[in-house]
């Protein structure tokens, strides 16, 4: 395991290839198992990713230059909603 903690920080517009990328690697196996490759963390483009709702905020876990982990939420009246959430599957499992 030795690899360094994910820094998590407020995802920037120059993160939106590598949210794409990280999004698609975690939906993959959803997709297969349900047979149904048209879910939108599949099949959103890269301008799409890049323009997320003001009210929402969306932070990612990055590990040296590669984004490792991502989560998309929105506060409504003191309640957090989580909307997507990714972790490379390398990262997953470790709290």
């Amino acid at each position: 395991m030795g690899e360094t903690q994910p820094e998590i920080r407020p995802a920037r517009t120059e993160d939106a290839g590598r949210i794409l990328a990280l999004r698609r690697l975690c939906y993959r196996g959803e997709a297969e198992l349900y047979d149904d490759h048209t879910l939108p963390p599949l099949t959103q483009i890269l301008e799409g990713v890049k323009r997320h709702p003001n009210a929402q905020t969306v932070l990612v876990a990055r590990v040296g230059e590669g984004v490792v982990g991502l989560v998309r939420a929105r506060a409504v009246c003191g309640t957090c909603h989580v909307g997507r959430l990714a972790v490379h599957p390398r990262f997953r499992r470790r709290g």
